[in-house]
């Protein structure tokens, strides 16, 4: 793939770079596929990070990161998610350490001190939800020598609106991680149901035979007229008894 000339981008680069792009997303898919996407937004803005947030599927007003599996509440009264939200725009903060609209805390998905910061909500249609489907969050950091201007911030819109079918496409491949979990909450559940039935059905087979056994010994008791061996099979039913207790308990 062209990489992008430094500091410097124009409509005839950009039109390689996109054909590159959807060449090779018919290769990909899934989160790989949005994984890629996100590298590719990252070349075309001259960022350090990207992430394409999704709404969460399961519902409520969250969004997930996909590909690094965190879930997100946007702050919907302040910083710069809560002014996307709010105006339904783009948004794009130089200098975001300086800026009042930026808010760490709210705005800020890596661990890195960030500097430009962009935010821009991807409608899959003409009827602007009340939270977008999808976004897509970009950043440099303060130690980078990174910087993303305006022009770039143009180019991505027309980037994400060429891609919206793939995030169409994808988006069955989504889920929201409470979605995992539940899975294997009821994938234990069943391992419990099958041990359970197992356990029991190990404790038939025990049991039965034991009765049989506790039966055989009461008819040897009654016709046994030798003490002594009277006494060993009177403590051989009281085993067998306290054995079946042992048995039922379990």
């Amino acid at each position: 793939m062209m990489t992008r000339p430094q500091n410097k981008i124009d409509v005839n680069w950009y039109k390689n770079f996109l054909l590159e792009t959807l060449e090779e997303a018919k290769h990909k898919d899934g989160i790989d596929l949005l994984s890629f996407m996100e590298e590719r937004i990252k070349e075309l803005s001259n960022s350090d990070a990207v992430y394409l947030l999704k709404k969460d599927p399961s519902g409520g007003e969250k969004y997930i990161i996909p590909t690094t599996r965190k879930i997100l509440e946007p702050c919907k009264d302040k910083g710069i998610f809560g002014e996307m939200l709010q105006k339904k725009q783009p948004i794009f903060v130089k200098d975001a350490q300086q800026s009042l609209l930026f808010v760490n805390s709210c705005d800020n998905l890596t661990s890195e001190k960030v500097r430009d910061v962009f935010l821009i909500p991807i409608f899959m249609d003409a009827s602007k939800e009340e939270l977008p489907p999808y976004l897509c969050w970009g950043a440099t950091f303060e130690n980078s020598d990174k910087r993303i201007e305006q022009k770039n911030i143009l180019f991505i819109l027309k980037f994400l609106e060429s891609i919206k079918s793939y995030l169409s496409a994808i988006d069955s491949s989504i889920r929201s991680p409470e979605q995992d979990y539940i899975e294997q909450i009821e994938d234990l559940m069943r391992q419990k149901d099958r041990m359970s039935l197992y356990f029991h059905n190990i404790i038939h087979d025990i049991r039965t035979p034991m009765n049989a056994l506790m039966g055989f010994l009461e008819l040897l008791s009654h016709n046994e007229t030798d003490d002594t061996k009277s006494n060993y099979i009177s403590s051989a039913i009281k085993s067998a008894e306290q054995m079946v207790r042992l048995i039922n308990d379990a």
